[in-house]
């Protein structure tokens, strides 16, 4: 049987890609472009051509998985973008002409799924999950016909007291 040689990737130390920077202590972490002296190239099967990956900075976030993560594991541009996002979809519930029952399912089933689907990837501090859903709750409640500042806990209650 013949296999053949599907990726190989050469280490290949020089600027502009990661390493891990040591400190005394025998701790790793991964060093930013001025500190790394590291590439990583690719070939594919037979062939001799070799594609440098290019780095970002260990502090640059991408959209991966469905989510913005940096390297470090950093949620700040992720909540950053769920908060324009929220921001982006108000005025389209406020202005919009929708009935009580039309509203209750664009929340529970565009709202809230674009808010927790990422959660299983990132990590928000209690007080960033309350003010995305501060917010957006402040929006949807005008069309459910409540007043904003009417308690949510009796809005949101289960069915058997009665609650949305």
């Amino acid at each position: 049987m013949k296999l053949h040689k599907i990726f190989s990737i050469n280490y290949i130390p020089q600027e502009d890609s990661v390493d891990w920077i040591w400190d005394k202590h025998g701790n790793a972490e991964i060093g930013n472009k001025q500190e790394s002296l590291a590439a990583i190239e690719l070939t594919q099967g037979s062939l001799k051509i070799k594609i440098k990956i290019e780095r970002e900075e260990v502090t640059m976030a991408n959209r991966t998985i469905g989510v913005h993560l940096d390297p470090l594991g950093d949620s700040k541009t992720e909540y950053h973008y769920r908060l324009k996002y929220i921001n982006l979809w108000t005025p389209v519930v406020t202005l919009s002409k929708i009935i009580q029952l039309e509203t209750l399912c664009a929340y529970r089933n565009v709202f809230i799924p674009s808010i927790t689907n990422p959660l299983d990837a990132i990590s928000f501090s209690n007080n960033q999950y309350i003010s995305l859903q501060t917010l957006g709750i402040k929006n949807y409640l005008p069309n459910l016909g409540f007043n904003r500042k009417f308690p949510t806990a009796v809005i949101f209650a289960p069915t058997k007291y009665r609650g949305w």
